[in-house]
C-alpha cells in the first residue's frame, strides 16, 4: 500500500467559484483489486479522500486508472468542443487540461508507476475539487451555458459526490441585488462580479457574499456571519444577460 503527500497546486485562473483551499484537499493511497485468478487477474485501485474546500466534508472515491483517464480524455473533448468561444470555463478547463498527466505504462504495478499516478492523481483530483462543480444543483444547472452544465454533470459523476453535500443553485436576475457590498471583505459588488455565475453568492438567510469570502468563512463556521443561522444552502447569482447563449 502507498501513500502519497503532494503539495496542492496553484491556480492561474480563478476557479468557478473563487478561492483556493488552505491545504490540500485530496489524499491518496492504493490497492490491488482482482478480476481473474492469477497475476494476469490483478490491477492497482487508487483510493481518493476528498474533501470539500467550502464545508470540510469528507467523501473517498475508488478509480482504476482508465477511470481517471476516460475523464480527462472527456474535459478534453469538452474543451475541443468550444475552443473558439470566451467563457470564463474555457480558461479553467484549460488551467486544469495543463495540470501534468501520467502516461500509460508497460509495467502499472511498477512501484515507481504507482508513485507517479498517486502524486499525479492527487494535484489533479485538486484541480477538480477547487472548481466547486461538486457542489452545484444539476436540476439548476440547466439554466447555464451548455459548456458549464456539462462540466457540472462530468465532474459530479467522476467525483460521486454524495446526496448530502451542501447544495448550491443558480439564479439569474435581471437586476443588482439591494446589497451594495460584501459584509465580509466589505468591497462592494461590482457588475462584472454577476457576468460568472456564483461569483456572489446569497445564503438561504438571504444574506449575499463573495463566493471565496464566505468559503473562507465556512472554514472555520458553518453558519452565517451576519445572522449565525447554520448555511445549508447557497444559491449563485447571475444577471440573466451576462450568460444568454
Amino acid at each position: 500500500m502507498t501513500t502519497i503527500a503532494a503539495p496542492s497546486p496553484s491556480i492561474a485562473f480563478a476557479p468557478l467559484l473563487a478561492a483556493p483551499p488552505a491545504s490540500p484537499d485530496a489524499r491518496v493511497r492504493t490497492s490491488i483489486g482482482t478480476k481473474a485468478a492469477g497475476y494476469a487477474g490483478k490491477y492497482v485501485q487508487y483510493h481518493v479522500m476528498l474533501v470539500c474546500p467550502v464545508t470540510r466534508r469528507r467523501w473517498s472515491v475508488t478509480k482504476r486508472y482508465s477511470a481517471m483517464l476516460a475523464f480527462r480524455t472527456a474535459l478534453q473533448k469538452l474543451y475541443a468542443s468550444y475552443a473558439r468561444g470566451d467563457d470564463p470555463l474555457l480558461l479553467q478547463l484549460a488551467s486544469l487540461l495543463e495540470t501534468p498527466f501520467p502516461p500509460k505504462r508497460l509495467d502499472p504495478e511498477a512501484g515507481w508507476v504507482i508513485d507517479e499516478r498517486c502524486i499525479a492523481f492527487r494535484t489533479f483530483c485538486d484541480r477538480v475539487l477547487d472548481t466547486k462543480a461538486h457542489l452545484f444543483q444539476l436540476a439548476s444547472a440547466s439554466a447555464l451555458p451548455p459548456v458549464w452544465a456539462t462540466y457540472i454533470a462530468l465532474a459530479q459523476a467522476f467525483l460521486e459526490v454524495p446526496p448530502s453535500m451542501l447544495s448550491m443553485a443558480f439564479q439569474s436576475r435581471t437586476s443588482l441585488p439591494n446589497e451594495t457590498e460584501c459584509s465580509i471583505c466589505l468591497v462592494p459588488f461590482s457588475r462584472d462580479d454577476f457576468g460568472i455565475p456564483g461569483v456572489v453568492v446569497e445564503t438561504q438567510c438571504t444574506h449575499v457574499f463573495h463566493q471565496g469570502c464566505i468559503a473562507e468563512w465556512m472554514e472555520t463556521a458553518a453558519t452565517c456571519p451576519i445572522c449565525r443561522h447554520r448555511i445549508e444552502s447557497i444559491v449563485g447569482l447571475f444577471l440573466s444577460a451576462a450568460v444568454s447563449v
